[in-house]
């Protein structure tokens, strides 16, 4: 007699003799451990007691409190009776049985009764507040500047045109021809220069991708965890709630300069965030943005710093239809044409490189002030959550950050065999808990011993948790529970944010029907079951 055995690791199947039953061993495909399950007992034969304590349902039957049936005669018909429910399998009524809505309500209770108070007011030192205000000058300043390079280059041609009228009377022949060409040629050049450096003020912003907004009543959870830390901290209600793709959260204003003065702000939070973080490390994160609000004027500031130095950065690399024109066309014409607009490429140069200059002593002063903000912004999450859970998110979002590289490089590669991850969120997530630890000491020697560059808009990771250690010495919230609870269908929303990702990136190529379940992807089921084959154990 043979016993039939099927691996739970690789869903393998094979045929182990009788006297292996009960005996653990290798399974020969996956390696993975498998025990032989002991063979069913043969049926009894017709008119013979039946011993129920030999089988399986006599054990059933003990935990019920039955005993061994009788002997009867074969012929006897069996009298109905009633089974006696079994107190493993009882089912649960309404009153034991959690619904759904029970069950988050109960989440709720616990997340919000976890806040024992409010935090300390963090106070605005007087060199922030100074600082605030030069920095706005410098950054103001630097726009103004462009324009007025704008309007000399504008003045250099007309100075040129209209008191260099000479060179078209001079010589004869081709000796007039040549005194034309160098008459016309600065005016075409400058031209060309005054155009480009016109193009970025009319130029439409770039897009920044596709958000989405929450509402209360699709979120009651998460919206009543951000009123209470907006209240914890001090910080004004978030007029909008948005989430999408990033691996960060932040708080604005909103897109129009009537909303800036109108004080609408908007609380952005990535989905593969809300997936790494639990929910203490999560309102840390949401209290250091909402630490962002209370700083008013300052927020604005970071408002025109950021958008000042986006558009620079867009000036300086940006390239367009209007550069290729210029670089083909100056290449096909004839050098004694196209020497003018070889001179316009020249100009756009220098000009650019100009712009560059200021461009990076725009940073040099944003940078600086960013940094401080930033430390104001950490004393919040600090006191909110502690030292020691900023440290802990601090090193997380190192992890997750990688992790989430790495999660685009294997979108990559899974589009190459016409199927992609259908949730982004989970594969951060995985690529996370993966991560080797050769790699994640290299994580842990950056956090520890990284250093803040004059340019870099956040301190380093090092100088922030030595002055959170300063200010979370208390702590308001704690709570292990997942991040993802606070959301009513966390699964749902990622899968529709990594949708909005691909259309981002592959337009009308992406279909939706390439998206496969990202657990199948990583784990995918053997193409074909082999068939049983004996193996000794």
């Amino acid at each position: 007699m043979a016993i039939r055995v099927k691996c739970g690791q690789c869903q393998a199947q094979f045929v182990a003799r009788v006297e292996m039953a009960g005996k653990r061993g290798k399974c020969p495909k996956c390696q993975a451990p498998i025990t032989v399950p002991r063979p069913a007992a043969p049926p009894t034969p017709a008119g013979k007691p039946v011993n129920r304590a030999a089988t399986a349902s006599a054990d059933a039957a003990a935990l019920a409190g039955a005993g061994s049936p009788k002997p009867r005669p074969a012929n006897t018909p069996r009298k109905p009776r009633t089974a006696k429910p079994l107190p493993a399998k009882k089912p649960r009524t309404a009153k034991t049985a959690k619904s759904p809505r029970s069950q988050r309500d109960a989440v709720a209770r616990e997340l919000l009764s976890a806040f024992t108070g409010d935090i300390r007011r963090v106070r605005v030192p007087l060199f922030y507040r100074l600082g605030i205000l030069i920095t706005a000058v410098v950054m103001v300043l630097l726009p103004c500047l462009y324009v007025a390079l704008i309007g000399l280059a504008g003045y250099g041609v007309y100075y040129h045109a209209s008191h260099h009228t000479g060179l078209l009377e001079m010589g004869t022949g081709r000796a007039r021809i040549f005194a034309v060409l160098i008459y016309v040629g600065p005016m075409v050049a400058g031209g060309i220069i005054v155009l480009f450096m016109l193009k970025p003020l009319l130029a439409q912003p770039s897009n920044q991708g596709r958000t989405r907004s929450l509402t209360r009543g699709g979120e009651p959870l998460l919206f009543s965890f951000v009123d209470r830390i907006c209240r914890a901290v001090g910080a004004r209600e978030p007029a909008r709630i948005e989430v999408d793709y990033q691996m960060n959260a932040s708080a604005s204003f909103d897109s129009t300069a009537l909303k800036l003065v109108r004080n609408r702000l908007v609380l952005t939070i990535g989905v593969p965030l809300v997936a790494g973080l639990n929910t203490a490390q999560f309102a840390g994160v949401l209290a250091h943005e909402f630490g962002h609000f209370t700083q008013g004027a300052g927020l604005r500031v970071t408002y025109v710093i950021r958008s000042i130095n986006h558009w620079f950065l867009r000036v300086v690399y940006q390239r367009d239809a209007w550069d290729e024109w210029l670089e083909e066309t100056a290449g096909e014409l004839d050098f004694r044409i196209g020497w003018m607009l070889l001179l316009g490429q020249l100009g756009v140069l220098i000009s650019r490189g100009v712009l560059w200059v200021l461009m990076m002593l725009g940073h040099f002063v944003g940078s600086f002030m960013l940094r401080q903000m930033e430390f104001h912004a950490d004393a919040h999450e600090a006191r909110l959550v502690g030292a020691g859970v900023f440290e802990s998110t601090t090193r997380q979002l190192a992890r997750l950050d990688v992790a989430q590289q790495a999660a685009l490089n294997d979108i990559g590669e899974f589009l190459g065999s016409g199927r992609i991850p259908d949730d982004l969120a989970m594969l951060v997530a995985l690529r996370c808990a993966s991560m080797p630890p050769d790699l994640l000491a290299k994580l842990d020697e950056y956090v520890e011993t990284g250093k803040t560059g004059w340019f870099d808009s956040h301190p380093a990771p090092r100088a922030r948790i030595r002055y959170a250690a300063k200010q979370g010495k208390e702590h308001v919230f704690a709570s292990e529970r997942p991040a993802v609870e606070l959301f009513s269908d966390f699964r749902a929303l990622s899968r529709n944010i990594t949708a909005d990702l691909y259309r981002a990136h592959f337009g009308s190529r992406f279909q939706p029907s390439l998206m496969h379940p990202t657990e199948e992807l990583l784990n995918p089921r053997p193409k074909a079951v082999e068939p049983p084959r004996e193996i000794e154990i």
